[in-house]
């Protein structure tokens, strides 16, 4: 049944302005990027993400080869392809508490790229998912996103799972396959990856037992400190997106002072100044970013998001500053050279995304909708109800709809030729809503 007034209640308790202001703001923080990498939902190092996304604004994305069809099921009966569907929808939500930019290399049910069952070897595994297949998969992902870093979750080494092994050995292929113009199994423009990391730390516990020590830490990512607004230490943070994982019974209270570091080791890198930090050797912020004639835009562009992020939380400040830096980043992005923007030019186009939510957010924006049924088929209808406040902004709102939808006034039809959802969707941007969606155009301080 619909959302009710109680549901709707709980949800609005669990993101009150000030926090989501907050967390868009965090992300104007840095330009540099990071994947990790796994081979299930729930590998990803939750906390130490957590940490990277809301402390130094760098953007996360997790690259996750299959959904995890051959794991537990704590909640109900499903199995395999069935709970590969409840899993897939669990990372979504799981992305949500993060921030995370998802990618899958499995792109259905019936994919090669399966989680077959426990294995101790990546040889193996990469034979039946694929090499090839899985390369190719993996490359295409790199290419999309655009990673400056890439880390797995776990070592290639004997005693570890062998679906885990077979991504670590594939994350050191793709760092050259994916800036390779001649690599066929993909289309998309080449990516360079700066940097690759392995953990430093021992993937043993539980159902493995690595048979190596992990190798030596280059550099380590503080993870024991907390968030300024919230009060909430990263690991906390982390375990508020692993609790989205139910089937696999995840998420743990993590006591004060139990909190953990995260040593990295540098194994490849295209920079050529030492590894003090994450970000050393890349862009940083707006303004370290090399460009011919775009420079005093950028630097314009940068000082706005740091005056935004030191006005909090003044929301007409932070409007003033953030469309402010919205018109330079603008101007900027037309003046970037092809080279530049082939460089870049992405990250410039996020900046833009991000700025557009926190503007959204601190001109008091609120657009909800709710069908009045839960599961529309072909040749169904059902009736759209709209909750729209303005607050300091001007408003314009479309409906995004799926391929053979329809609307007219408040009322939303499904052809009878309608797809249907598809359960195993290769990527989840949060804030990137697939169809059926709202599009919000907001116009504040004179700046759309």
């Amino acid at each position: 049944m619909p959302l009710t007034d109680k549901a709707r209640i709980s949800d609005d308790q669990k993101s009150p302005r000030i926090v989501e202001l907050w967390k868009a703001l965090t992300a104007l923080k840095s330009v540099a990027s990071f994947m990790n990498t796994g081979a299930h939902p729930d590998d990803e190092t939750t906390a130490m993400l957590a940490a990277m996304r809301f402390r130094d604004g760098i953007g996360i994305s997790y690259a996750c080869s299959t959904r995890g069809e051959g794991g537990q099921n704590d909640i109900g009966t499903e199995t395999t392809e069935a709970l590969g569907v409840l899993r897939t929808a669990e990372m979504e939500a799981a992305c949500d508490q993060i921030d995370l930019r998802m990618y899958w290399l499995s792109e259905g049910p019936e994919d090669s790229i399966f989680d077959f069952g426990f294995s101790k070897s990546g040889k193996e595994t990469l034979r039946k998912w694929g090499r090839e297949r899985t390369l190719a998969r993996f490359v295409h992902i790199i290419r999309r996103e655009r990673p400056d870093i890439i880390c797995p979750t776990f070592l290639d080494i004997p005693g570890q799972h062998g679906h885990h092994r077979a991504m670590t050995e594939a994350a050191h292929d793709v760092m050259d396959l994916a800036a390779d113009a001649n690599f066929e199994d993909c289309n998309l423009p080449v990516w360079k990856i700066k940097k690759l990391y392995l953990p430093a730390w021992s993937g043993a516990g539980q159902a493995y037992d690595d048979d190596l020590p992990p190798p030596p830490a280059t550099l380590t990512i503080p993870g024991t400190d907390s968030d300024p607004v919230t009060g909430w230490s990263y690991a906390r943070i982390g375990q508020q997106s692993r609790s989205m994982h139910a089937t696999q019974a995840m998420g743990r209270w993590i006591k004060r002072g139990d909190e953990t570091d995260f040593p990295l080791h540098l194994v490849r890198t295209r920079t050529a100044v030492p590894d003090i930090e994450l970000t050393s050797g890349l862009p940083h912020k707006l303004s370290d970013l090399p460009t011919v004639h775009a420079e005093s835009d950028l630097v314009e562009t940068q000082a706005n998001i740091e005056a935004a992020l030191s006005e909090f939380p003044n929301n007409a400040a932070i409007v003033e500053r953030a469309t402010r830096a919205l018109c330079s980043l603008r101007k900027a992005a037309e003046l970037l050279t092809d080279a530049e923007k082939s460089a870049f030019g992405h990250k410039l186009a996020r900046k833009e995304t991000q700025l557009s939510h926190v503007i959204r957010i601190a001109s008091g924006v609120e657009v909800r909708a709710a069908f009045d049924r839960d599961v529309l088929r072909p040749n169904d209808a059902a009736e759209i109800a709209f909750d729209l406040s303005p607050g300091n902004a001007t408003l314009d709102v479309d409906a995004v709809l799926p391929a053979e939808w329809s609307m007219d006034d408040s009322t939303v039809s499904v052809g009878d030729s309608a797809a249907t959802s598809d359960p195993y969707p290769d990527t989840y941007l949060p804030g990137e809503p697939r169809p059926p969606y709202l599009k919000v155009q907001v116009t504040a301080n004179g700046v759309t």
